[in-house]
Order: structure tokens, then sequence, then C-alpha cells
């Protein structure tokens, strides 16, 4: 006799679980990402906002 044969109930809770387990993944996956997007953006402002600054004092000093 098999596992599976002798707790059916289990069976159902373990593919609940499962699927459970599934959309968390992916939404963790989903934050992560859209976490990325935003350091990177901000990143980006970050740099650019600089390089703005930097760029003003060198023509205000000519």
């Amino acid at each position: 006799m098999r596992q599976n044969e002798q707790y059916p109930h289990l069976q159902a809770e373990t593919r609940e679980l499962d699927e459970h387990m599934y959309r968390y993944t992916q939404r963790a996956k989903r934050f992560v990402i859209t976490s990325n997007q935003h350091v990177t953006e901000n990143k980006s402002n970050l740099f650019s906002d600089f390089t703005r600054k930097d760029s003003a004092k060198k023509s205000s000093e000519v």
C-alpha cells in the first residue's frame, strides 16, 4: 500500500499548501522586482541630480 492511499486527506492539504506557497513566491518575486526597479530609478535620479548640480557649479564658476 502506498503512502498516498493511506492518507488521502493529507494529499489535498499538501496540494493546497503548494498552491499557497506558489502564490506567495510569485508575490515575493514581484515585490523584489518592483523594489529593484525603484532603487534603480532612485539611483539614476540621484546621479542625474548630482551631475546637474555639478554642471551648474562649473558653469557658474566660469
